[in-house]
């Protein structure tokens, strides 16, 4: 791209006279929008929008510039980097803002990143991280699925609100932990540019929103971009502080003077102080009817399968092109909302305690005419382009005995309902297990983690985590093993009760078994199969202490090494 290039914001947003696509009707893929690669410039600030899933920004200051966000991974960063080069006059890095701790928000960091420079979050993007880190295989897992990894360009070009998000070739990038975190709100002065942070918890618990009051610009992070909120995300997470969120944009609407520019966390800005209202608006109003609608039916006695059948946006707001449904969905929002209200548990009480799948499958299957009569009516539903009913039945089969008859059924039957889904999303997750069930694709390997990744990663994160990850050979096991870092002179001990793993953070026992040893190795050895501990010299790195002193003290100390190394599953 050259200077010629530059791209200015599209018109503001209005809502649209054609009714919306509807959820049966084509896939979004059809009508898929431009992601060609975009830097929109307005004075100071470059947006560096489609170089990967989320945005670049750039404001210029005395001496050089502010990032905000640093995208997915190395190879979109250096391109952003490439981009601002060209743009900014000064290409000297003042700072790095955070707006939230979403790894396609921060991963890139490094290739920015020089000693000393400052990076700024909200006090939350810590626990924000730890939460993520405590299930990383099993949402890796299911982000596989959410995103597409692994399926081919043409079957998931998009993420409804970005291009194709793309696992990073290699090891995953560096995680660089914020230098200067706040809780409430905070000014800066950077380059002669007054900076406000605001704390905007929303999509996620350490949400921030950027404003800089004289240039009248606002970085909303990812509280909106055009598409349905993510309410609730399919891959999994937890509960979404959704009357937050509904506040945290009412205090954007309510600044003075009012924003005249407004850069996201995804997809283009949008200019002009009237029309940014009037978005912000309609979009506190769509999340707000949702919360209100599901608070107003629980308080009648109904359920969240009543509510998603209910629960209708208003005209103005279906219609809404930044309210389309490519990203998040009005269902899931509902289901999410009521599941942070109520948890699991729906009040009905033929849930409570709900036939098991194979149990179910067993009563319904004579009824059905045995296995072979279930796969004749999935097979049926699939010619009559009722996937959902086609793909039930194959799940009541598959429950007594693994067919492949069936497994066929369900393949053709997912391929069929990702062709009818409007969500992006949705359509990729179909398409994921259709893939697996058919194994032309393969598992996706998670990236390989180096202990770089994690280098800055809060020790207490790691230390705490490991409870979860006793395995069955913890079962009958009553021991304990302290952890001695010399470096920092902090101090744990896990203890394991039969299975049940209690971590305390100081030295009590004494532990049978102490590790004492650098954060940094730790951190390497972690990372690693278990049983490394064992090889490559890794014995040079640590020392290990019994409470027991006799002449069998080094063998005992290196059988309980062995233990620990073998009722730890890897992280």
């Amino acid at each position: 791209m050259n200077e010629s290039e530059r791209e200015q914001p599209p018109p503001a947003p209005v809502p649209s006279d054609e009714p919306p696509p509807s959820v049966d009707s084509p896939c979004a893929i059809a009508t898929a929008p431009d992601w060609t690669p975009r830097v929109y410039s307005r004075g100071r600030v470059h947006a560096a929008v489609n170089l990967a899933i989320s945005n670049f920004t750039a404001i210029e200051v005395d001496g050089g510039y502010v990032l905000i966000d640093t995208g997915p991974d190395v190879a979109s960063a250096r391109k952003a980097q490439s981009e601002f080069r060209r743009r900014v006059e000064n290409d000297r890095l003042q700072a790095i803002i955070y707006t939230h701790g979403h790894w396609d928000h921060v991963r890139g960091t490094a290739v920015f990143h020089r000693p000393g420079i400052p990076i700024w979050a909200h006090e939350n993007f810590a626990e924000h991280m730890r939460q993520e880190n405590r299930l990383p295989n099993a949402y890796f897992r299911r982000g596989a699925k959410q995103f597409g990894y692994g399926l081919p360009h043409d079957r998931a070009p998009h993420e409804g609100i970005g291009p194709a998000l793309r696992l990073p070739r290699g090891k995953v990038p560096s995680l660089i932990m914020p230098t200067h975190t706040f809780r409430e709100r905070a000014e800066t002065v950077i380059g002669g540019t007054r900076f406000v942070l605001v704390a905007a918890p929303g999509e996620t618990i350490d949400q921030l929103f950027v404003w800089l009051p004289e240039e009248r610009v606002l970085h909303a992070g990812d509280n909106v971009y055009k598409g349905f909120p993510n309410l609730y995300a399919i891959r999994g997470v937890p509960p979404r502080p959704v009357e937050q969120w509904i506040a945290s944009l009412d205090a954007i609407r309510r600044l003075e003077p009012a924003p005249e520019y407004l850069v996201l966390g995804h997809t283009a800005p949008v200019e002009g102080a009237d029309q940014i209202h009037q978005l912000l608006t309609d979009y506190r109003d769509a999340i707000a009817f949702v919360h209100d609608s599901v608070i107003h039916l629980a308080e009648a006695g109904k359920t969240p399968d009543d509510m998603v059948e209910e629960i209708v946006l208003p005209e103005r707001l279906r219609r809404h092109p930044y309210l389309q449904e490519v990203y998040g969905t009005l269902k899931a929002g509902i289901r999410g909302v009521y599941a942070g209200y109520f948890g699991w548990f729906d009040g009905r009480g033929v849930n409570l305690d709900p036939l098991r799948p194979r149990e179910l499958a067993a009563r319904l299957a004579p009824a059905l005419g045995g296995s072979t009569g279930i796969t004749e009516m999935a097979q049926r539903a699939v010619a009559e382009h009722d996937p959902r009913w086609a793909i039930w039945l194959c799940e009541v089969g598959l429950s007594l005995q693994n067919e492949r008859a069936l497994h066929r059924v369900k393949q053709q039957a997912l391929e069929q309902l990702a062709g009818q889904v409007q969500n992006p999303l949705m359509r990729n997750w179909c398409l994921r297990e259709s893939a697996d069930l058919q194994q032309w694709l393969g598992g996706v390997k998670r990236p390989q983690v180096s202990h770089a990744a994690i280098a800055q990663l809060p020790i207490e994160h790691m230390m705490y985590a490991m409870p979860a990850r006793l395995n069955r050979r913890a079962a009958r096991l009553r021991v304990s093993f302290g952890f001695d870092f010399i470096d920092t002179e902090k101090q744990f001990t896990l203890i394991v009760r039969e299975g049940v793993g209690e971590v305390i953070d100081k030295l009590v026992g004494p532990p049978d078994l102490v590790l004492r040893m650098m954060e940094h190795d730790f951190r390497a050895l972690a990372v690693d199969e278990p049983w490394r501990l064992l090889q490559k010299n890794s014995w040079l790195r640590f020392r290990l202490v019994v409470p027991e002193t006799s002449l069998l003290s080094p063998w005992k100390a290196w059988r309980r090494l062995r233990l620990l190394a073998t009722i730890l599953d890897r992280p």
